[in-house]
C-alpha cells in the first residue's frame, strides 16, 4: 500500500464552496497516473501493472470523493465495522453496485461476467457469489 494524494479539505475549498472547485482538477494528475499503471509501465526491464483498490479518509470526503450525499442522512454508512458485525454488509453491497449500474460505472452483466471469471481458491471457492 502506498499514499498517492493527500490534502486538506481547506485547500479544497474555493470561495467557501468546494462545489465551485472542480473536483476532477484536484485528481486530474492523479487519475492520468493510475491509468499509466493499469496499463502497465516498465521497471528494469519487467512490464508492472497496478491498480487503486481503496480510498481512505473520512465519510464526509469520502462521500465526496465517490459523488454521494456529503451528509450523514443519506451518506455511507457511518461504520463499516459495525455493518460487518452486524450482518448489513451484504445489504450494504447490494446498495452501492445498485449505484453503479445506475450511474453507467458498469452493468449487472459485466459484474456477472467478472464473478464468473474470477478464479476463487481456497475457501473463497466454495463461497464463490451466486450469478
Amino acid at each position: 500500500m502506498q499514499l498517492a494524494m493527500l490534502c486538506l479539505e481547506s485547500d479544497l475549498k474555493v470561495e467557501r464552496d468546494l462545489k465551485s472547485f472542480e473536483i476532477d482538477v484536484i485528481f486530474r494528475r492523479l487519475i492520468s497516473d493510475l491509468k499509466m499503471i493499469e496499463n502497465g509501465v516498465v521497471i528494469d526491464e519487467i512490464s508492472v501493472k497496478g491498480s487503486l483498490v481503496a480510498i481512505a479518509g473520512d465519510n464526509l470526503g469520502s462521500n465526496g470523493i465517490g459523488g454521494f450525499p456529503e451528509n450523514f442522512s443519506t451518506s455511507l454508512p457511518l461504520c463499516l465495522g459495525h455493518d460487518l458485525f452486524e450482518g448489513l454488509v451484504s445489504w450494504d453491497i447490494a446498495r452501492y453496485l445498485k449505484y453503479f449500474v445506475q450511474s453507467n460505472f458498469f452493468t449487472y452483466e459485466q459484474l456477472n461476467g467478472c464473478i464468473n471469471c474470477f478464479q476463487y481458491l481456497g475457501s473463497d471457492a466454495a463461497n464463490k457469489p451466486n450469478t
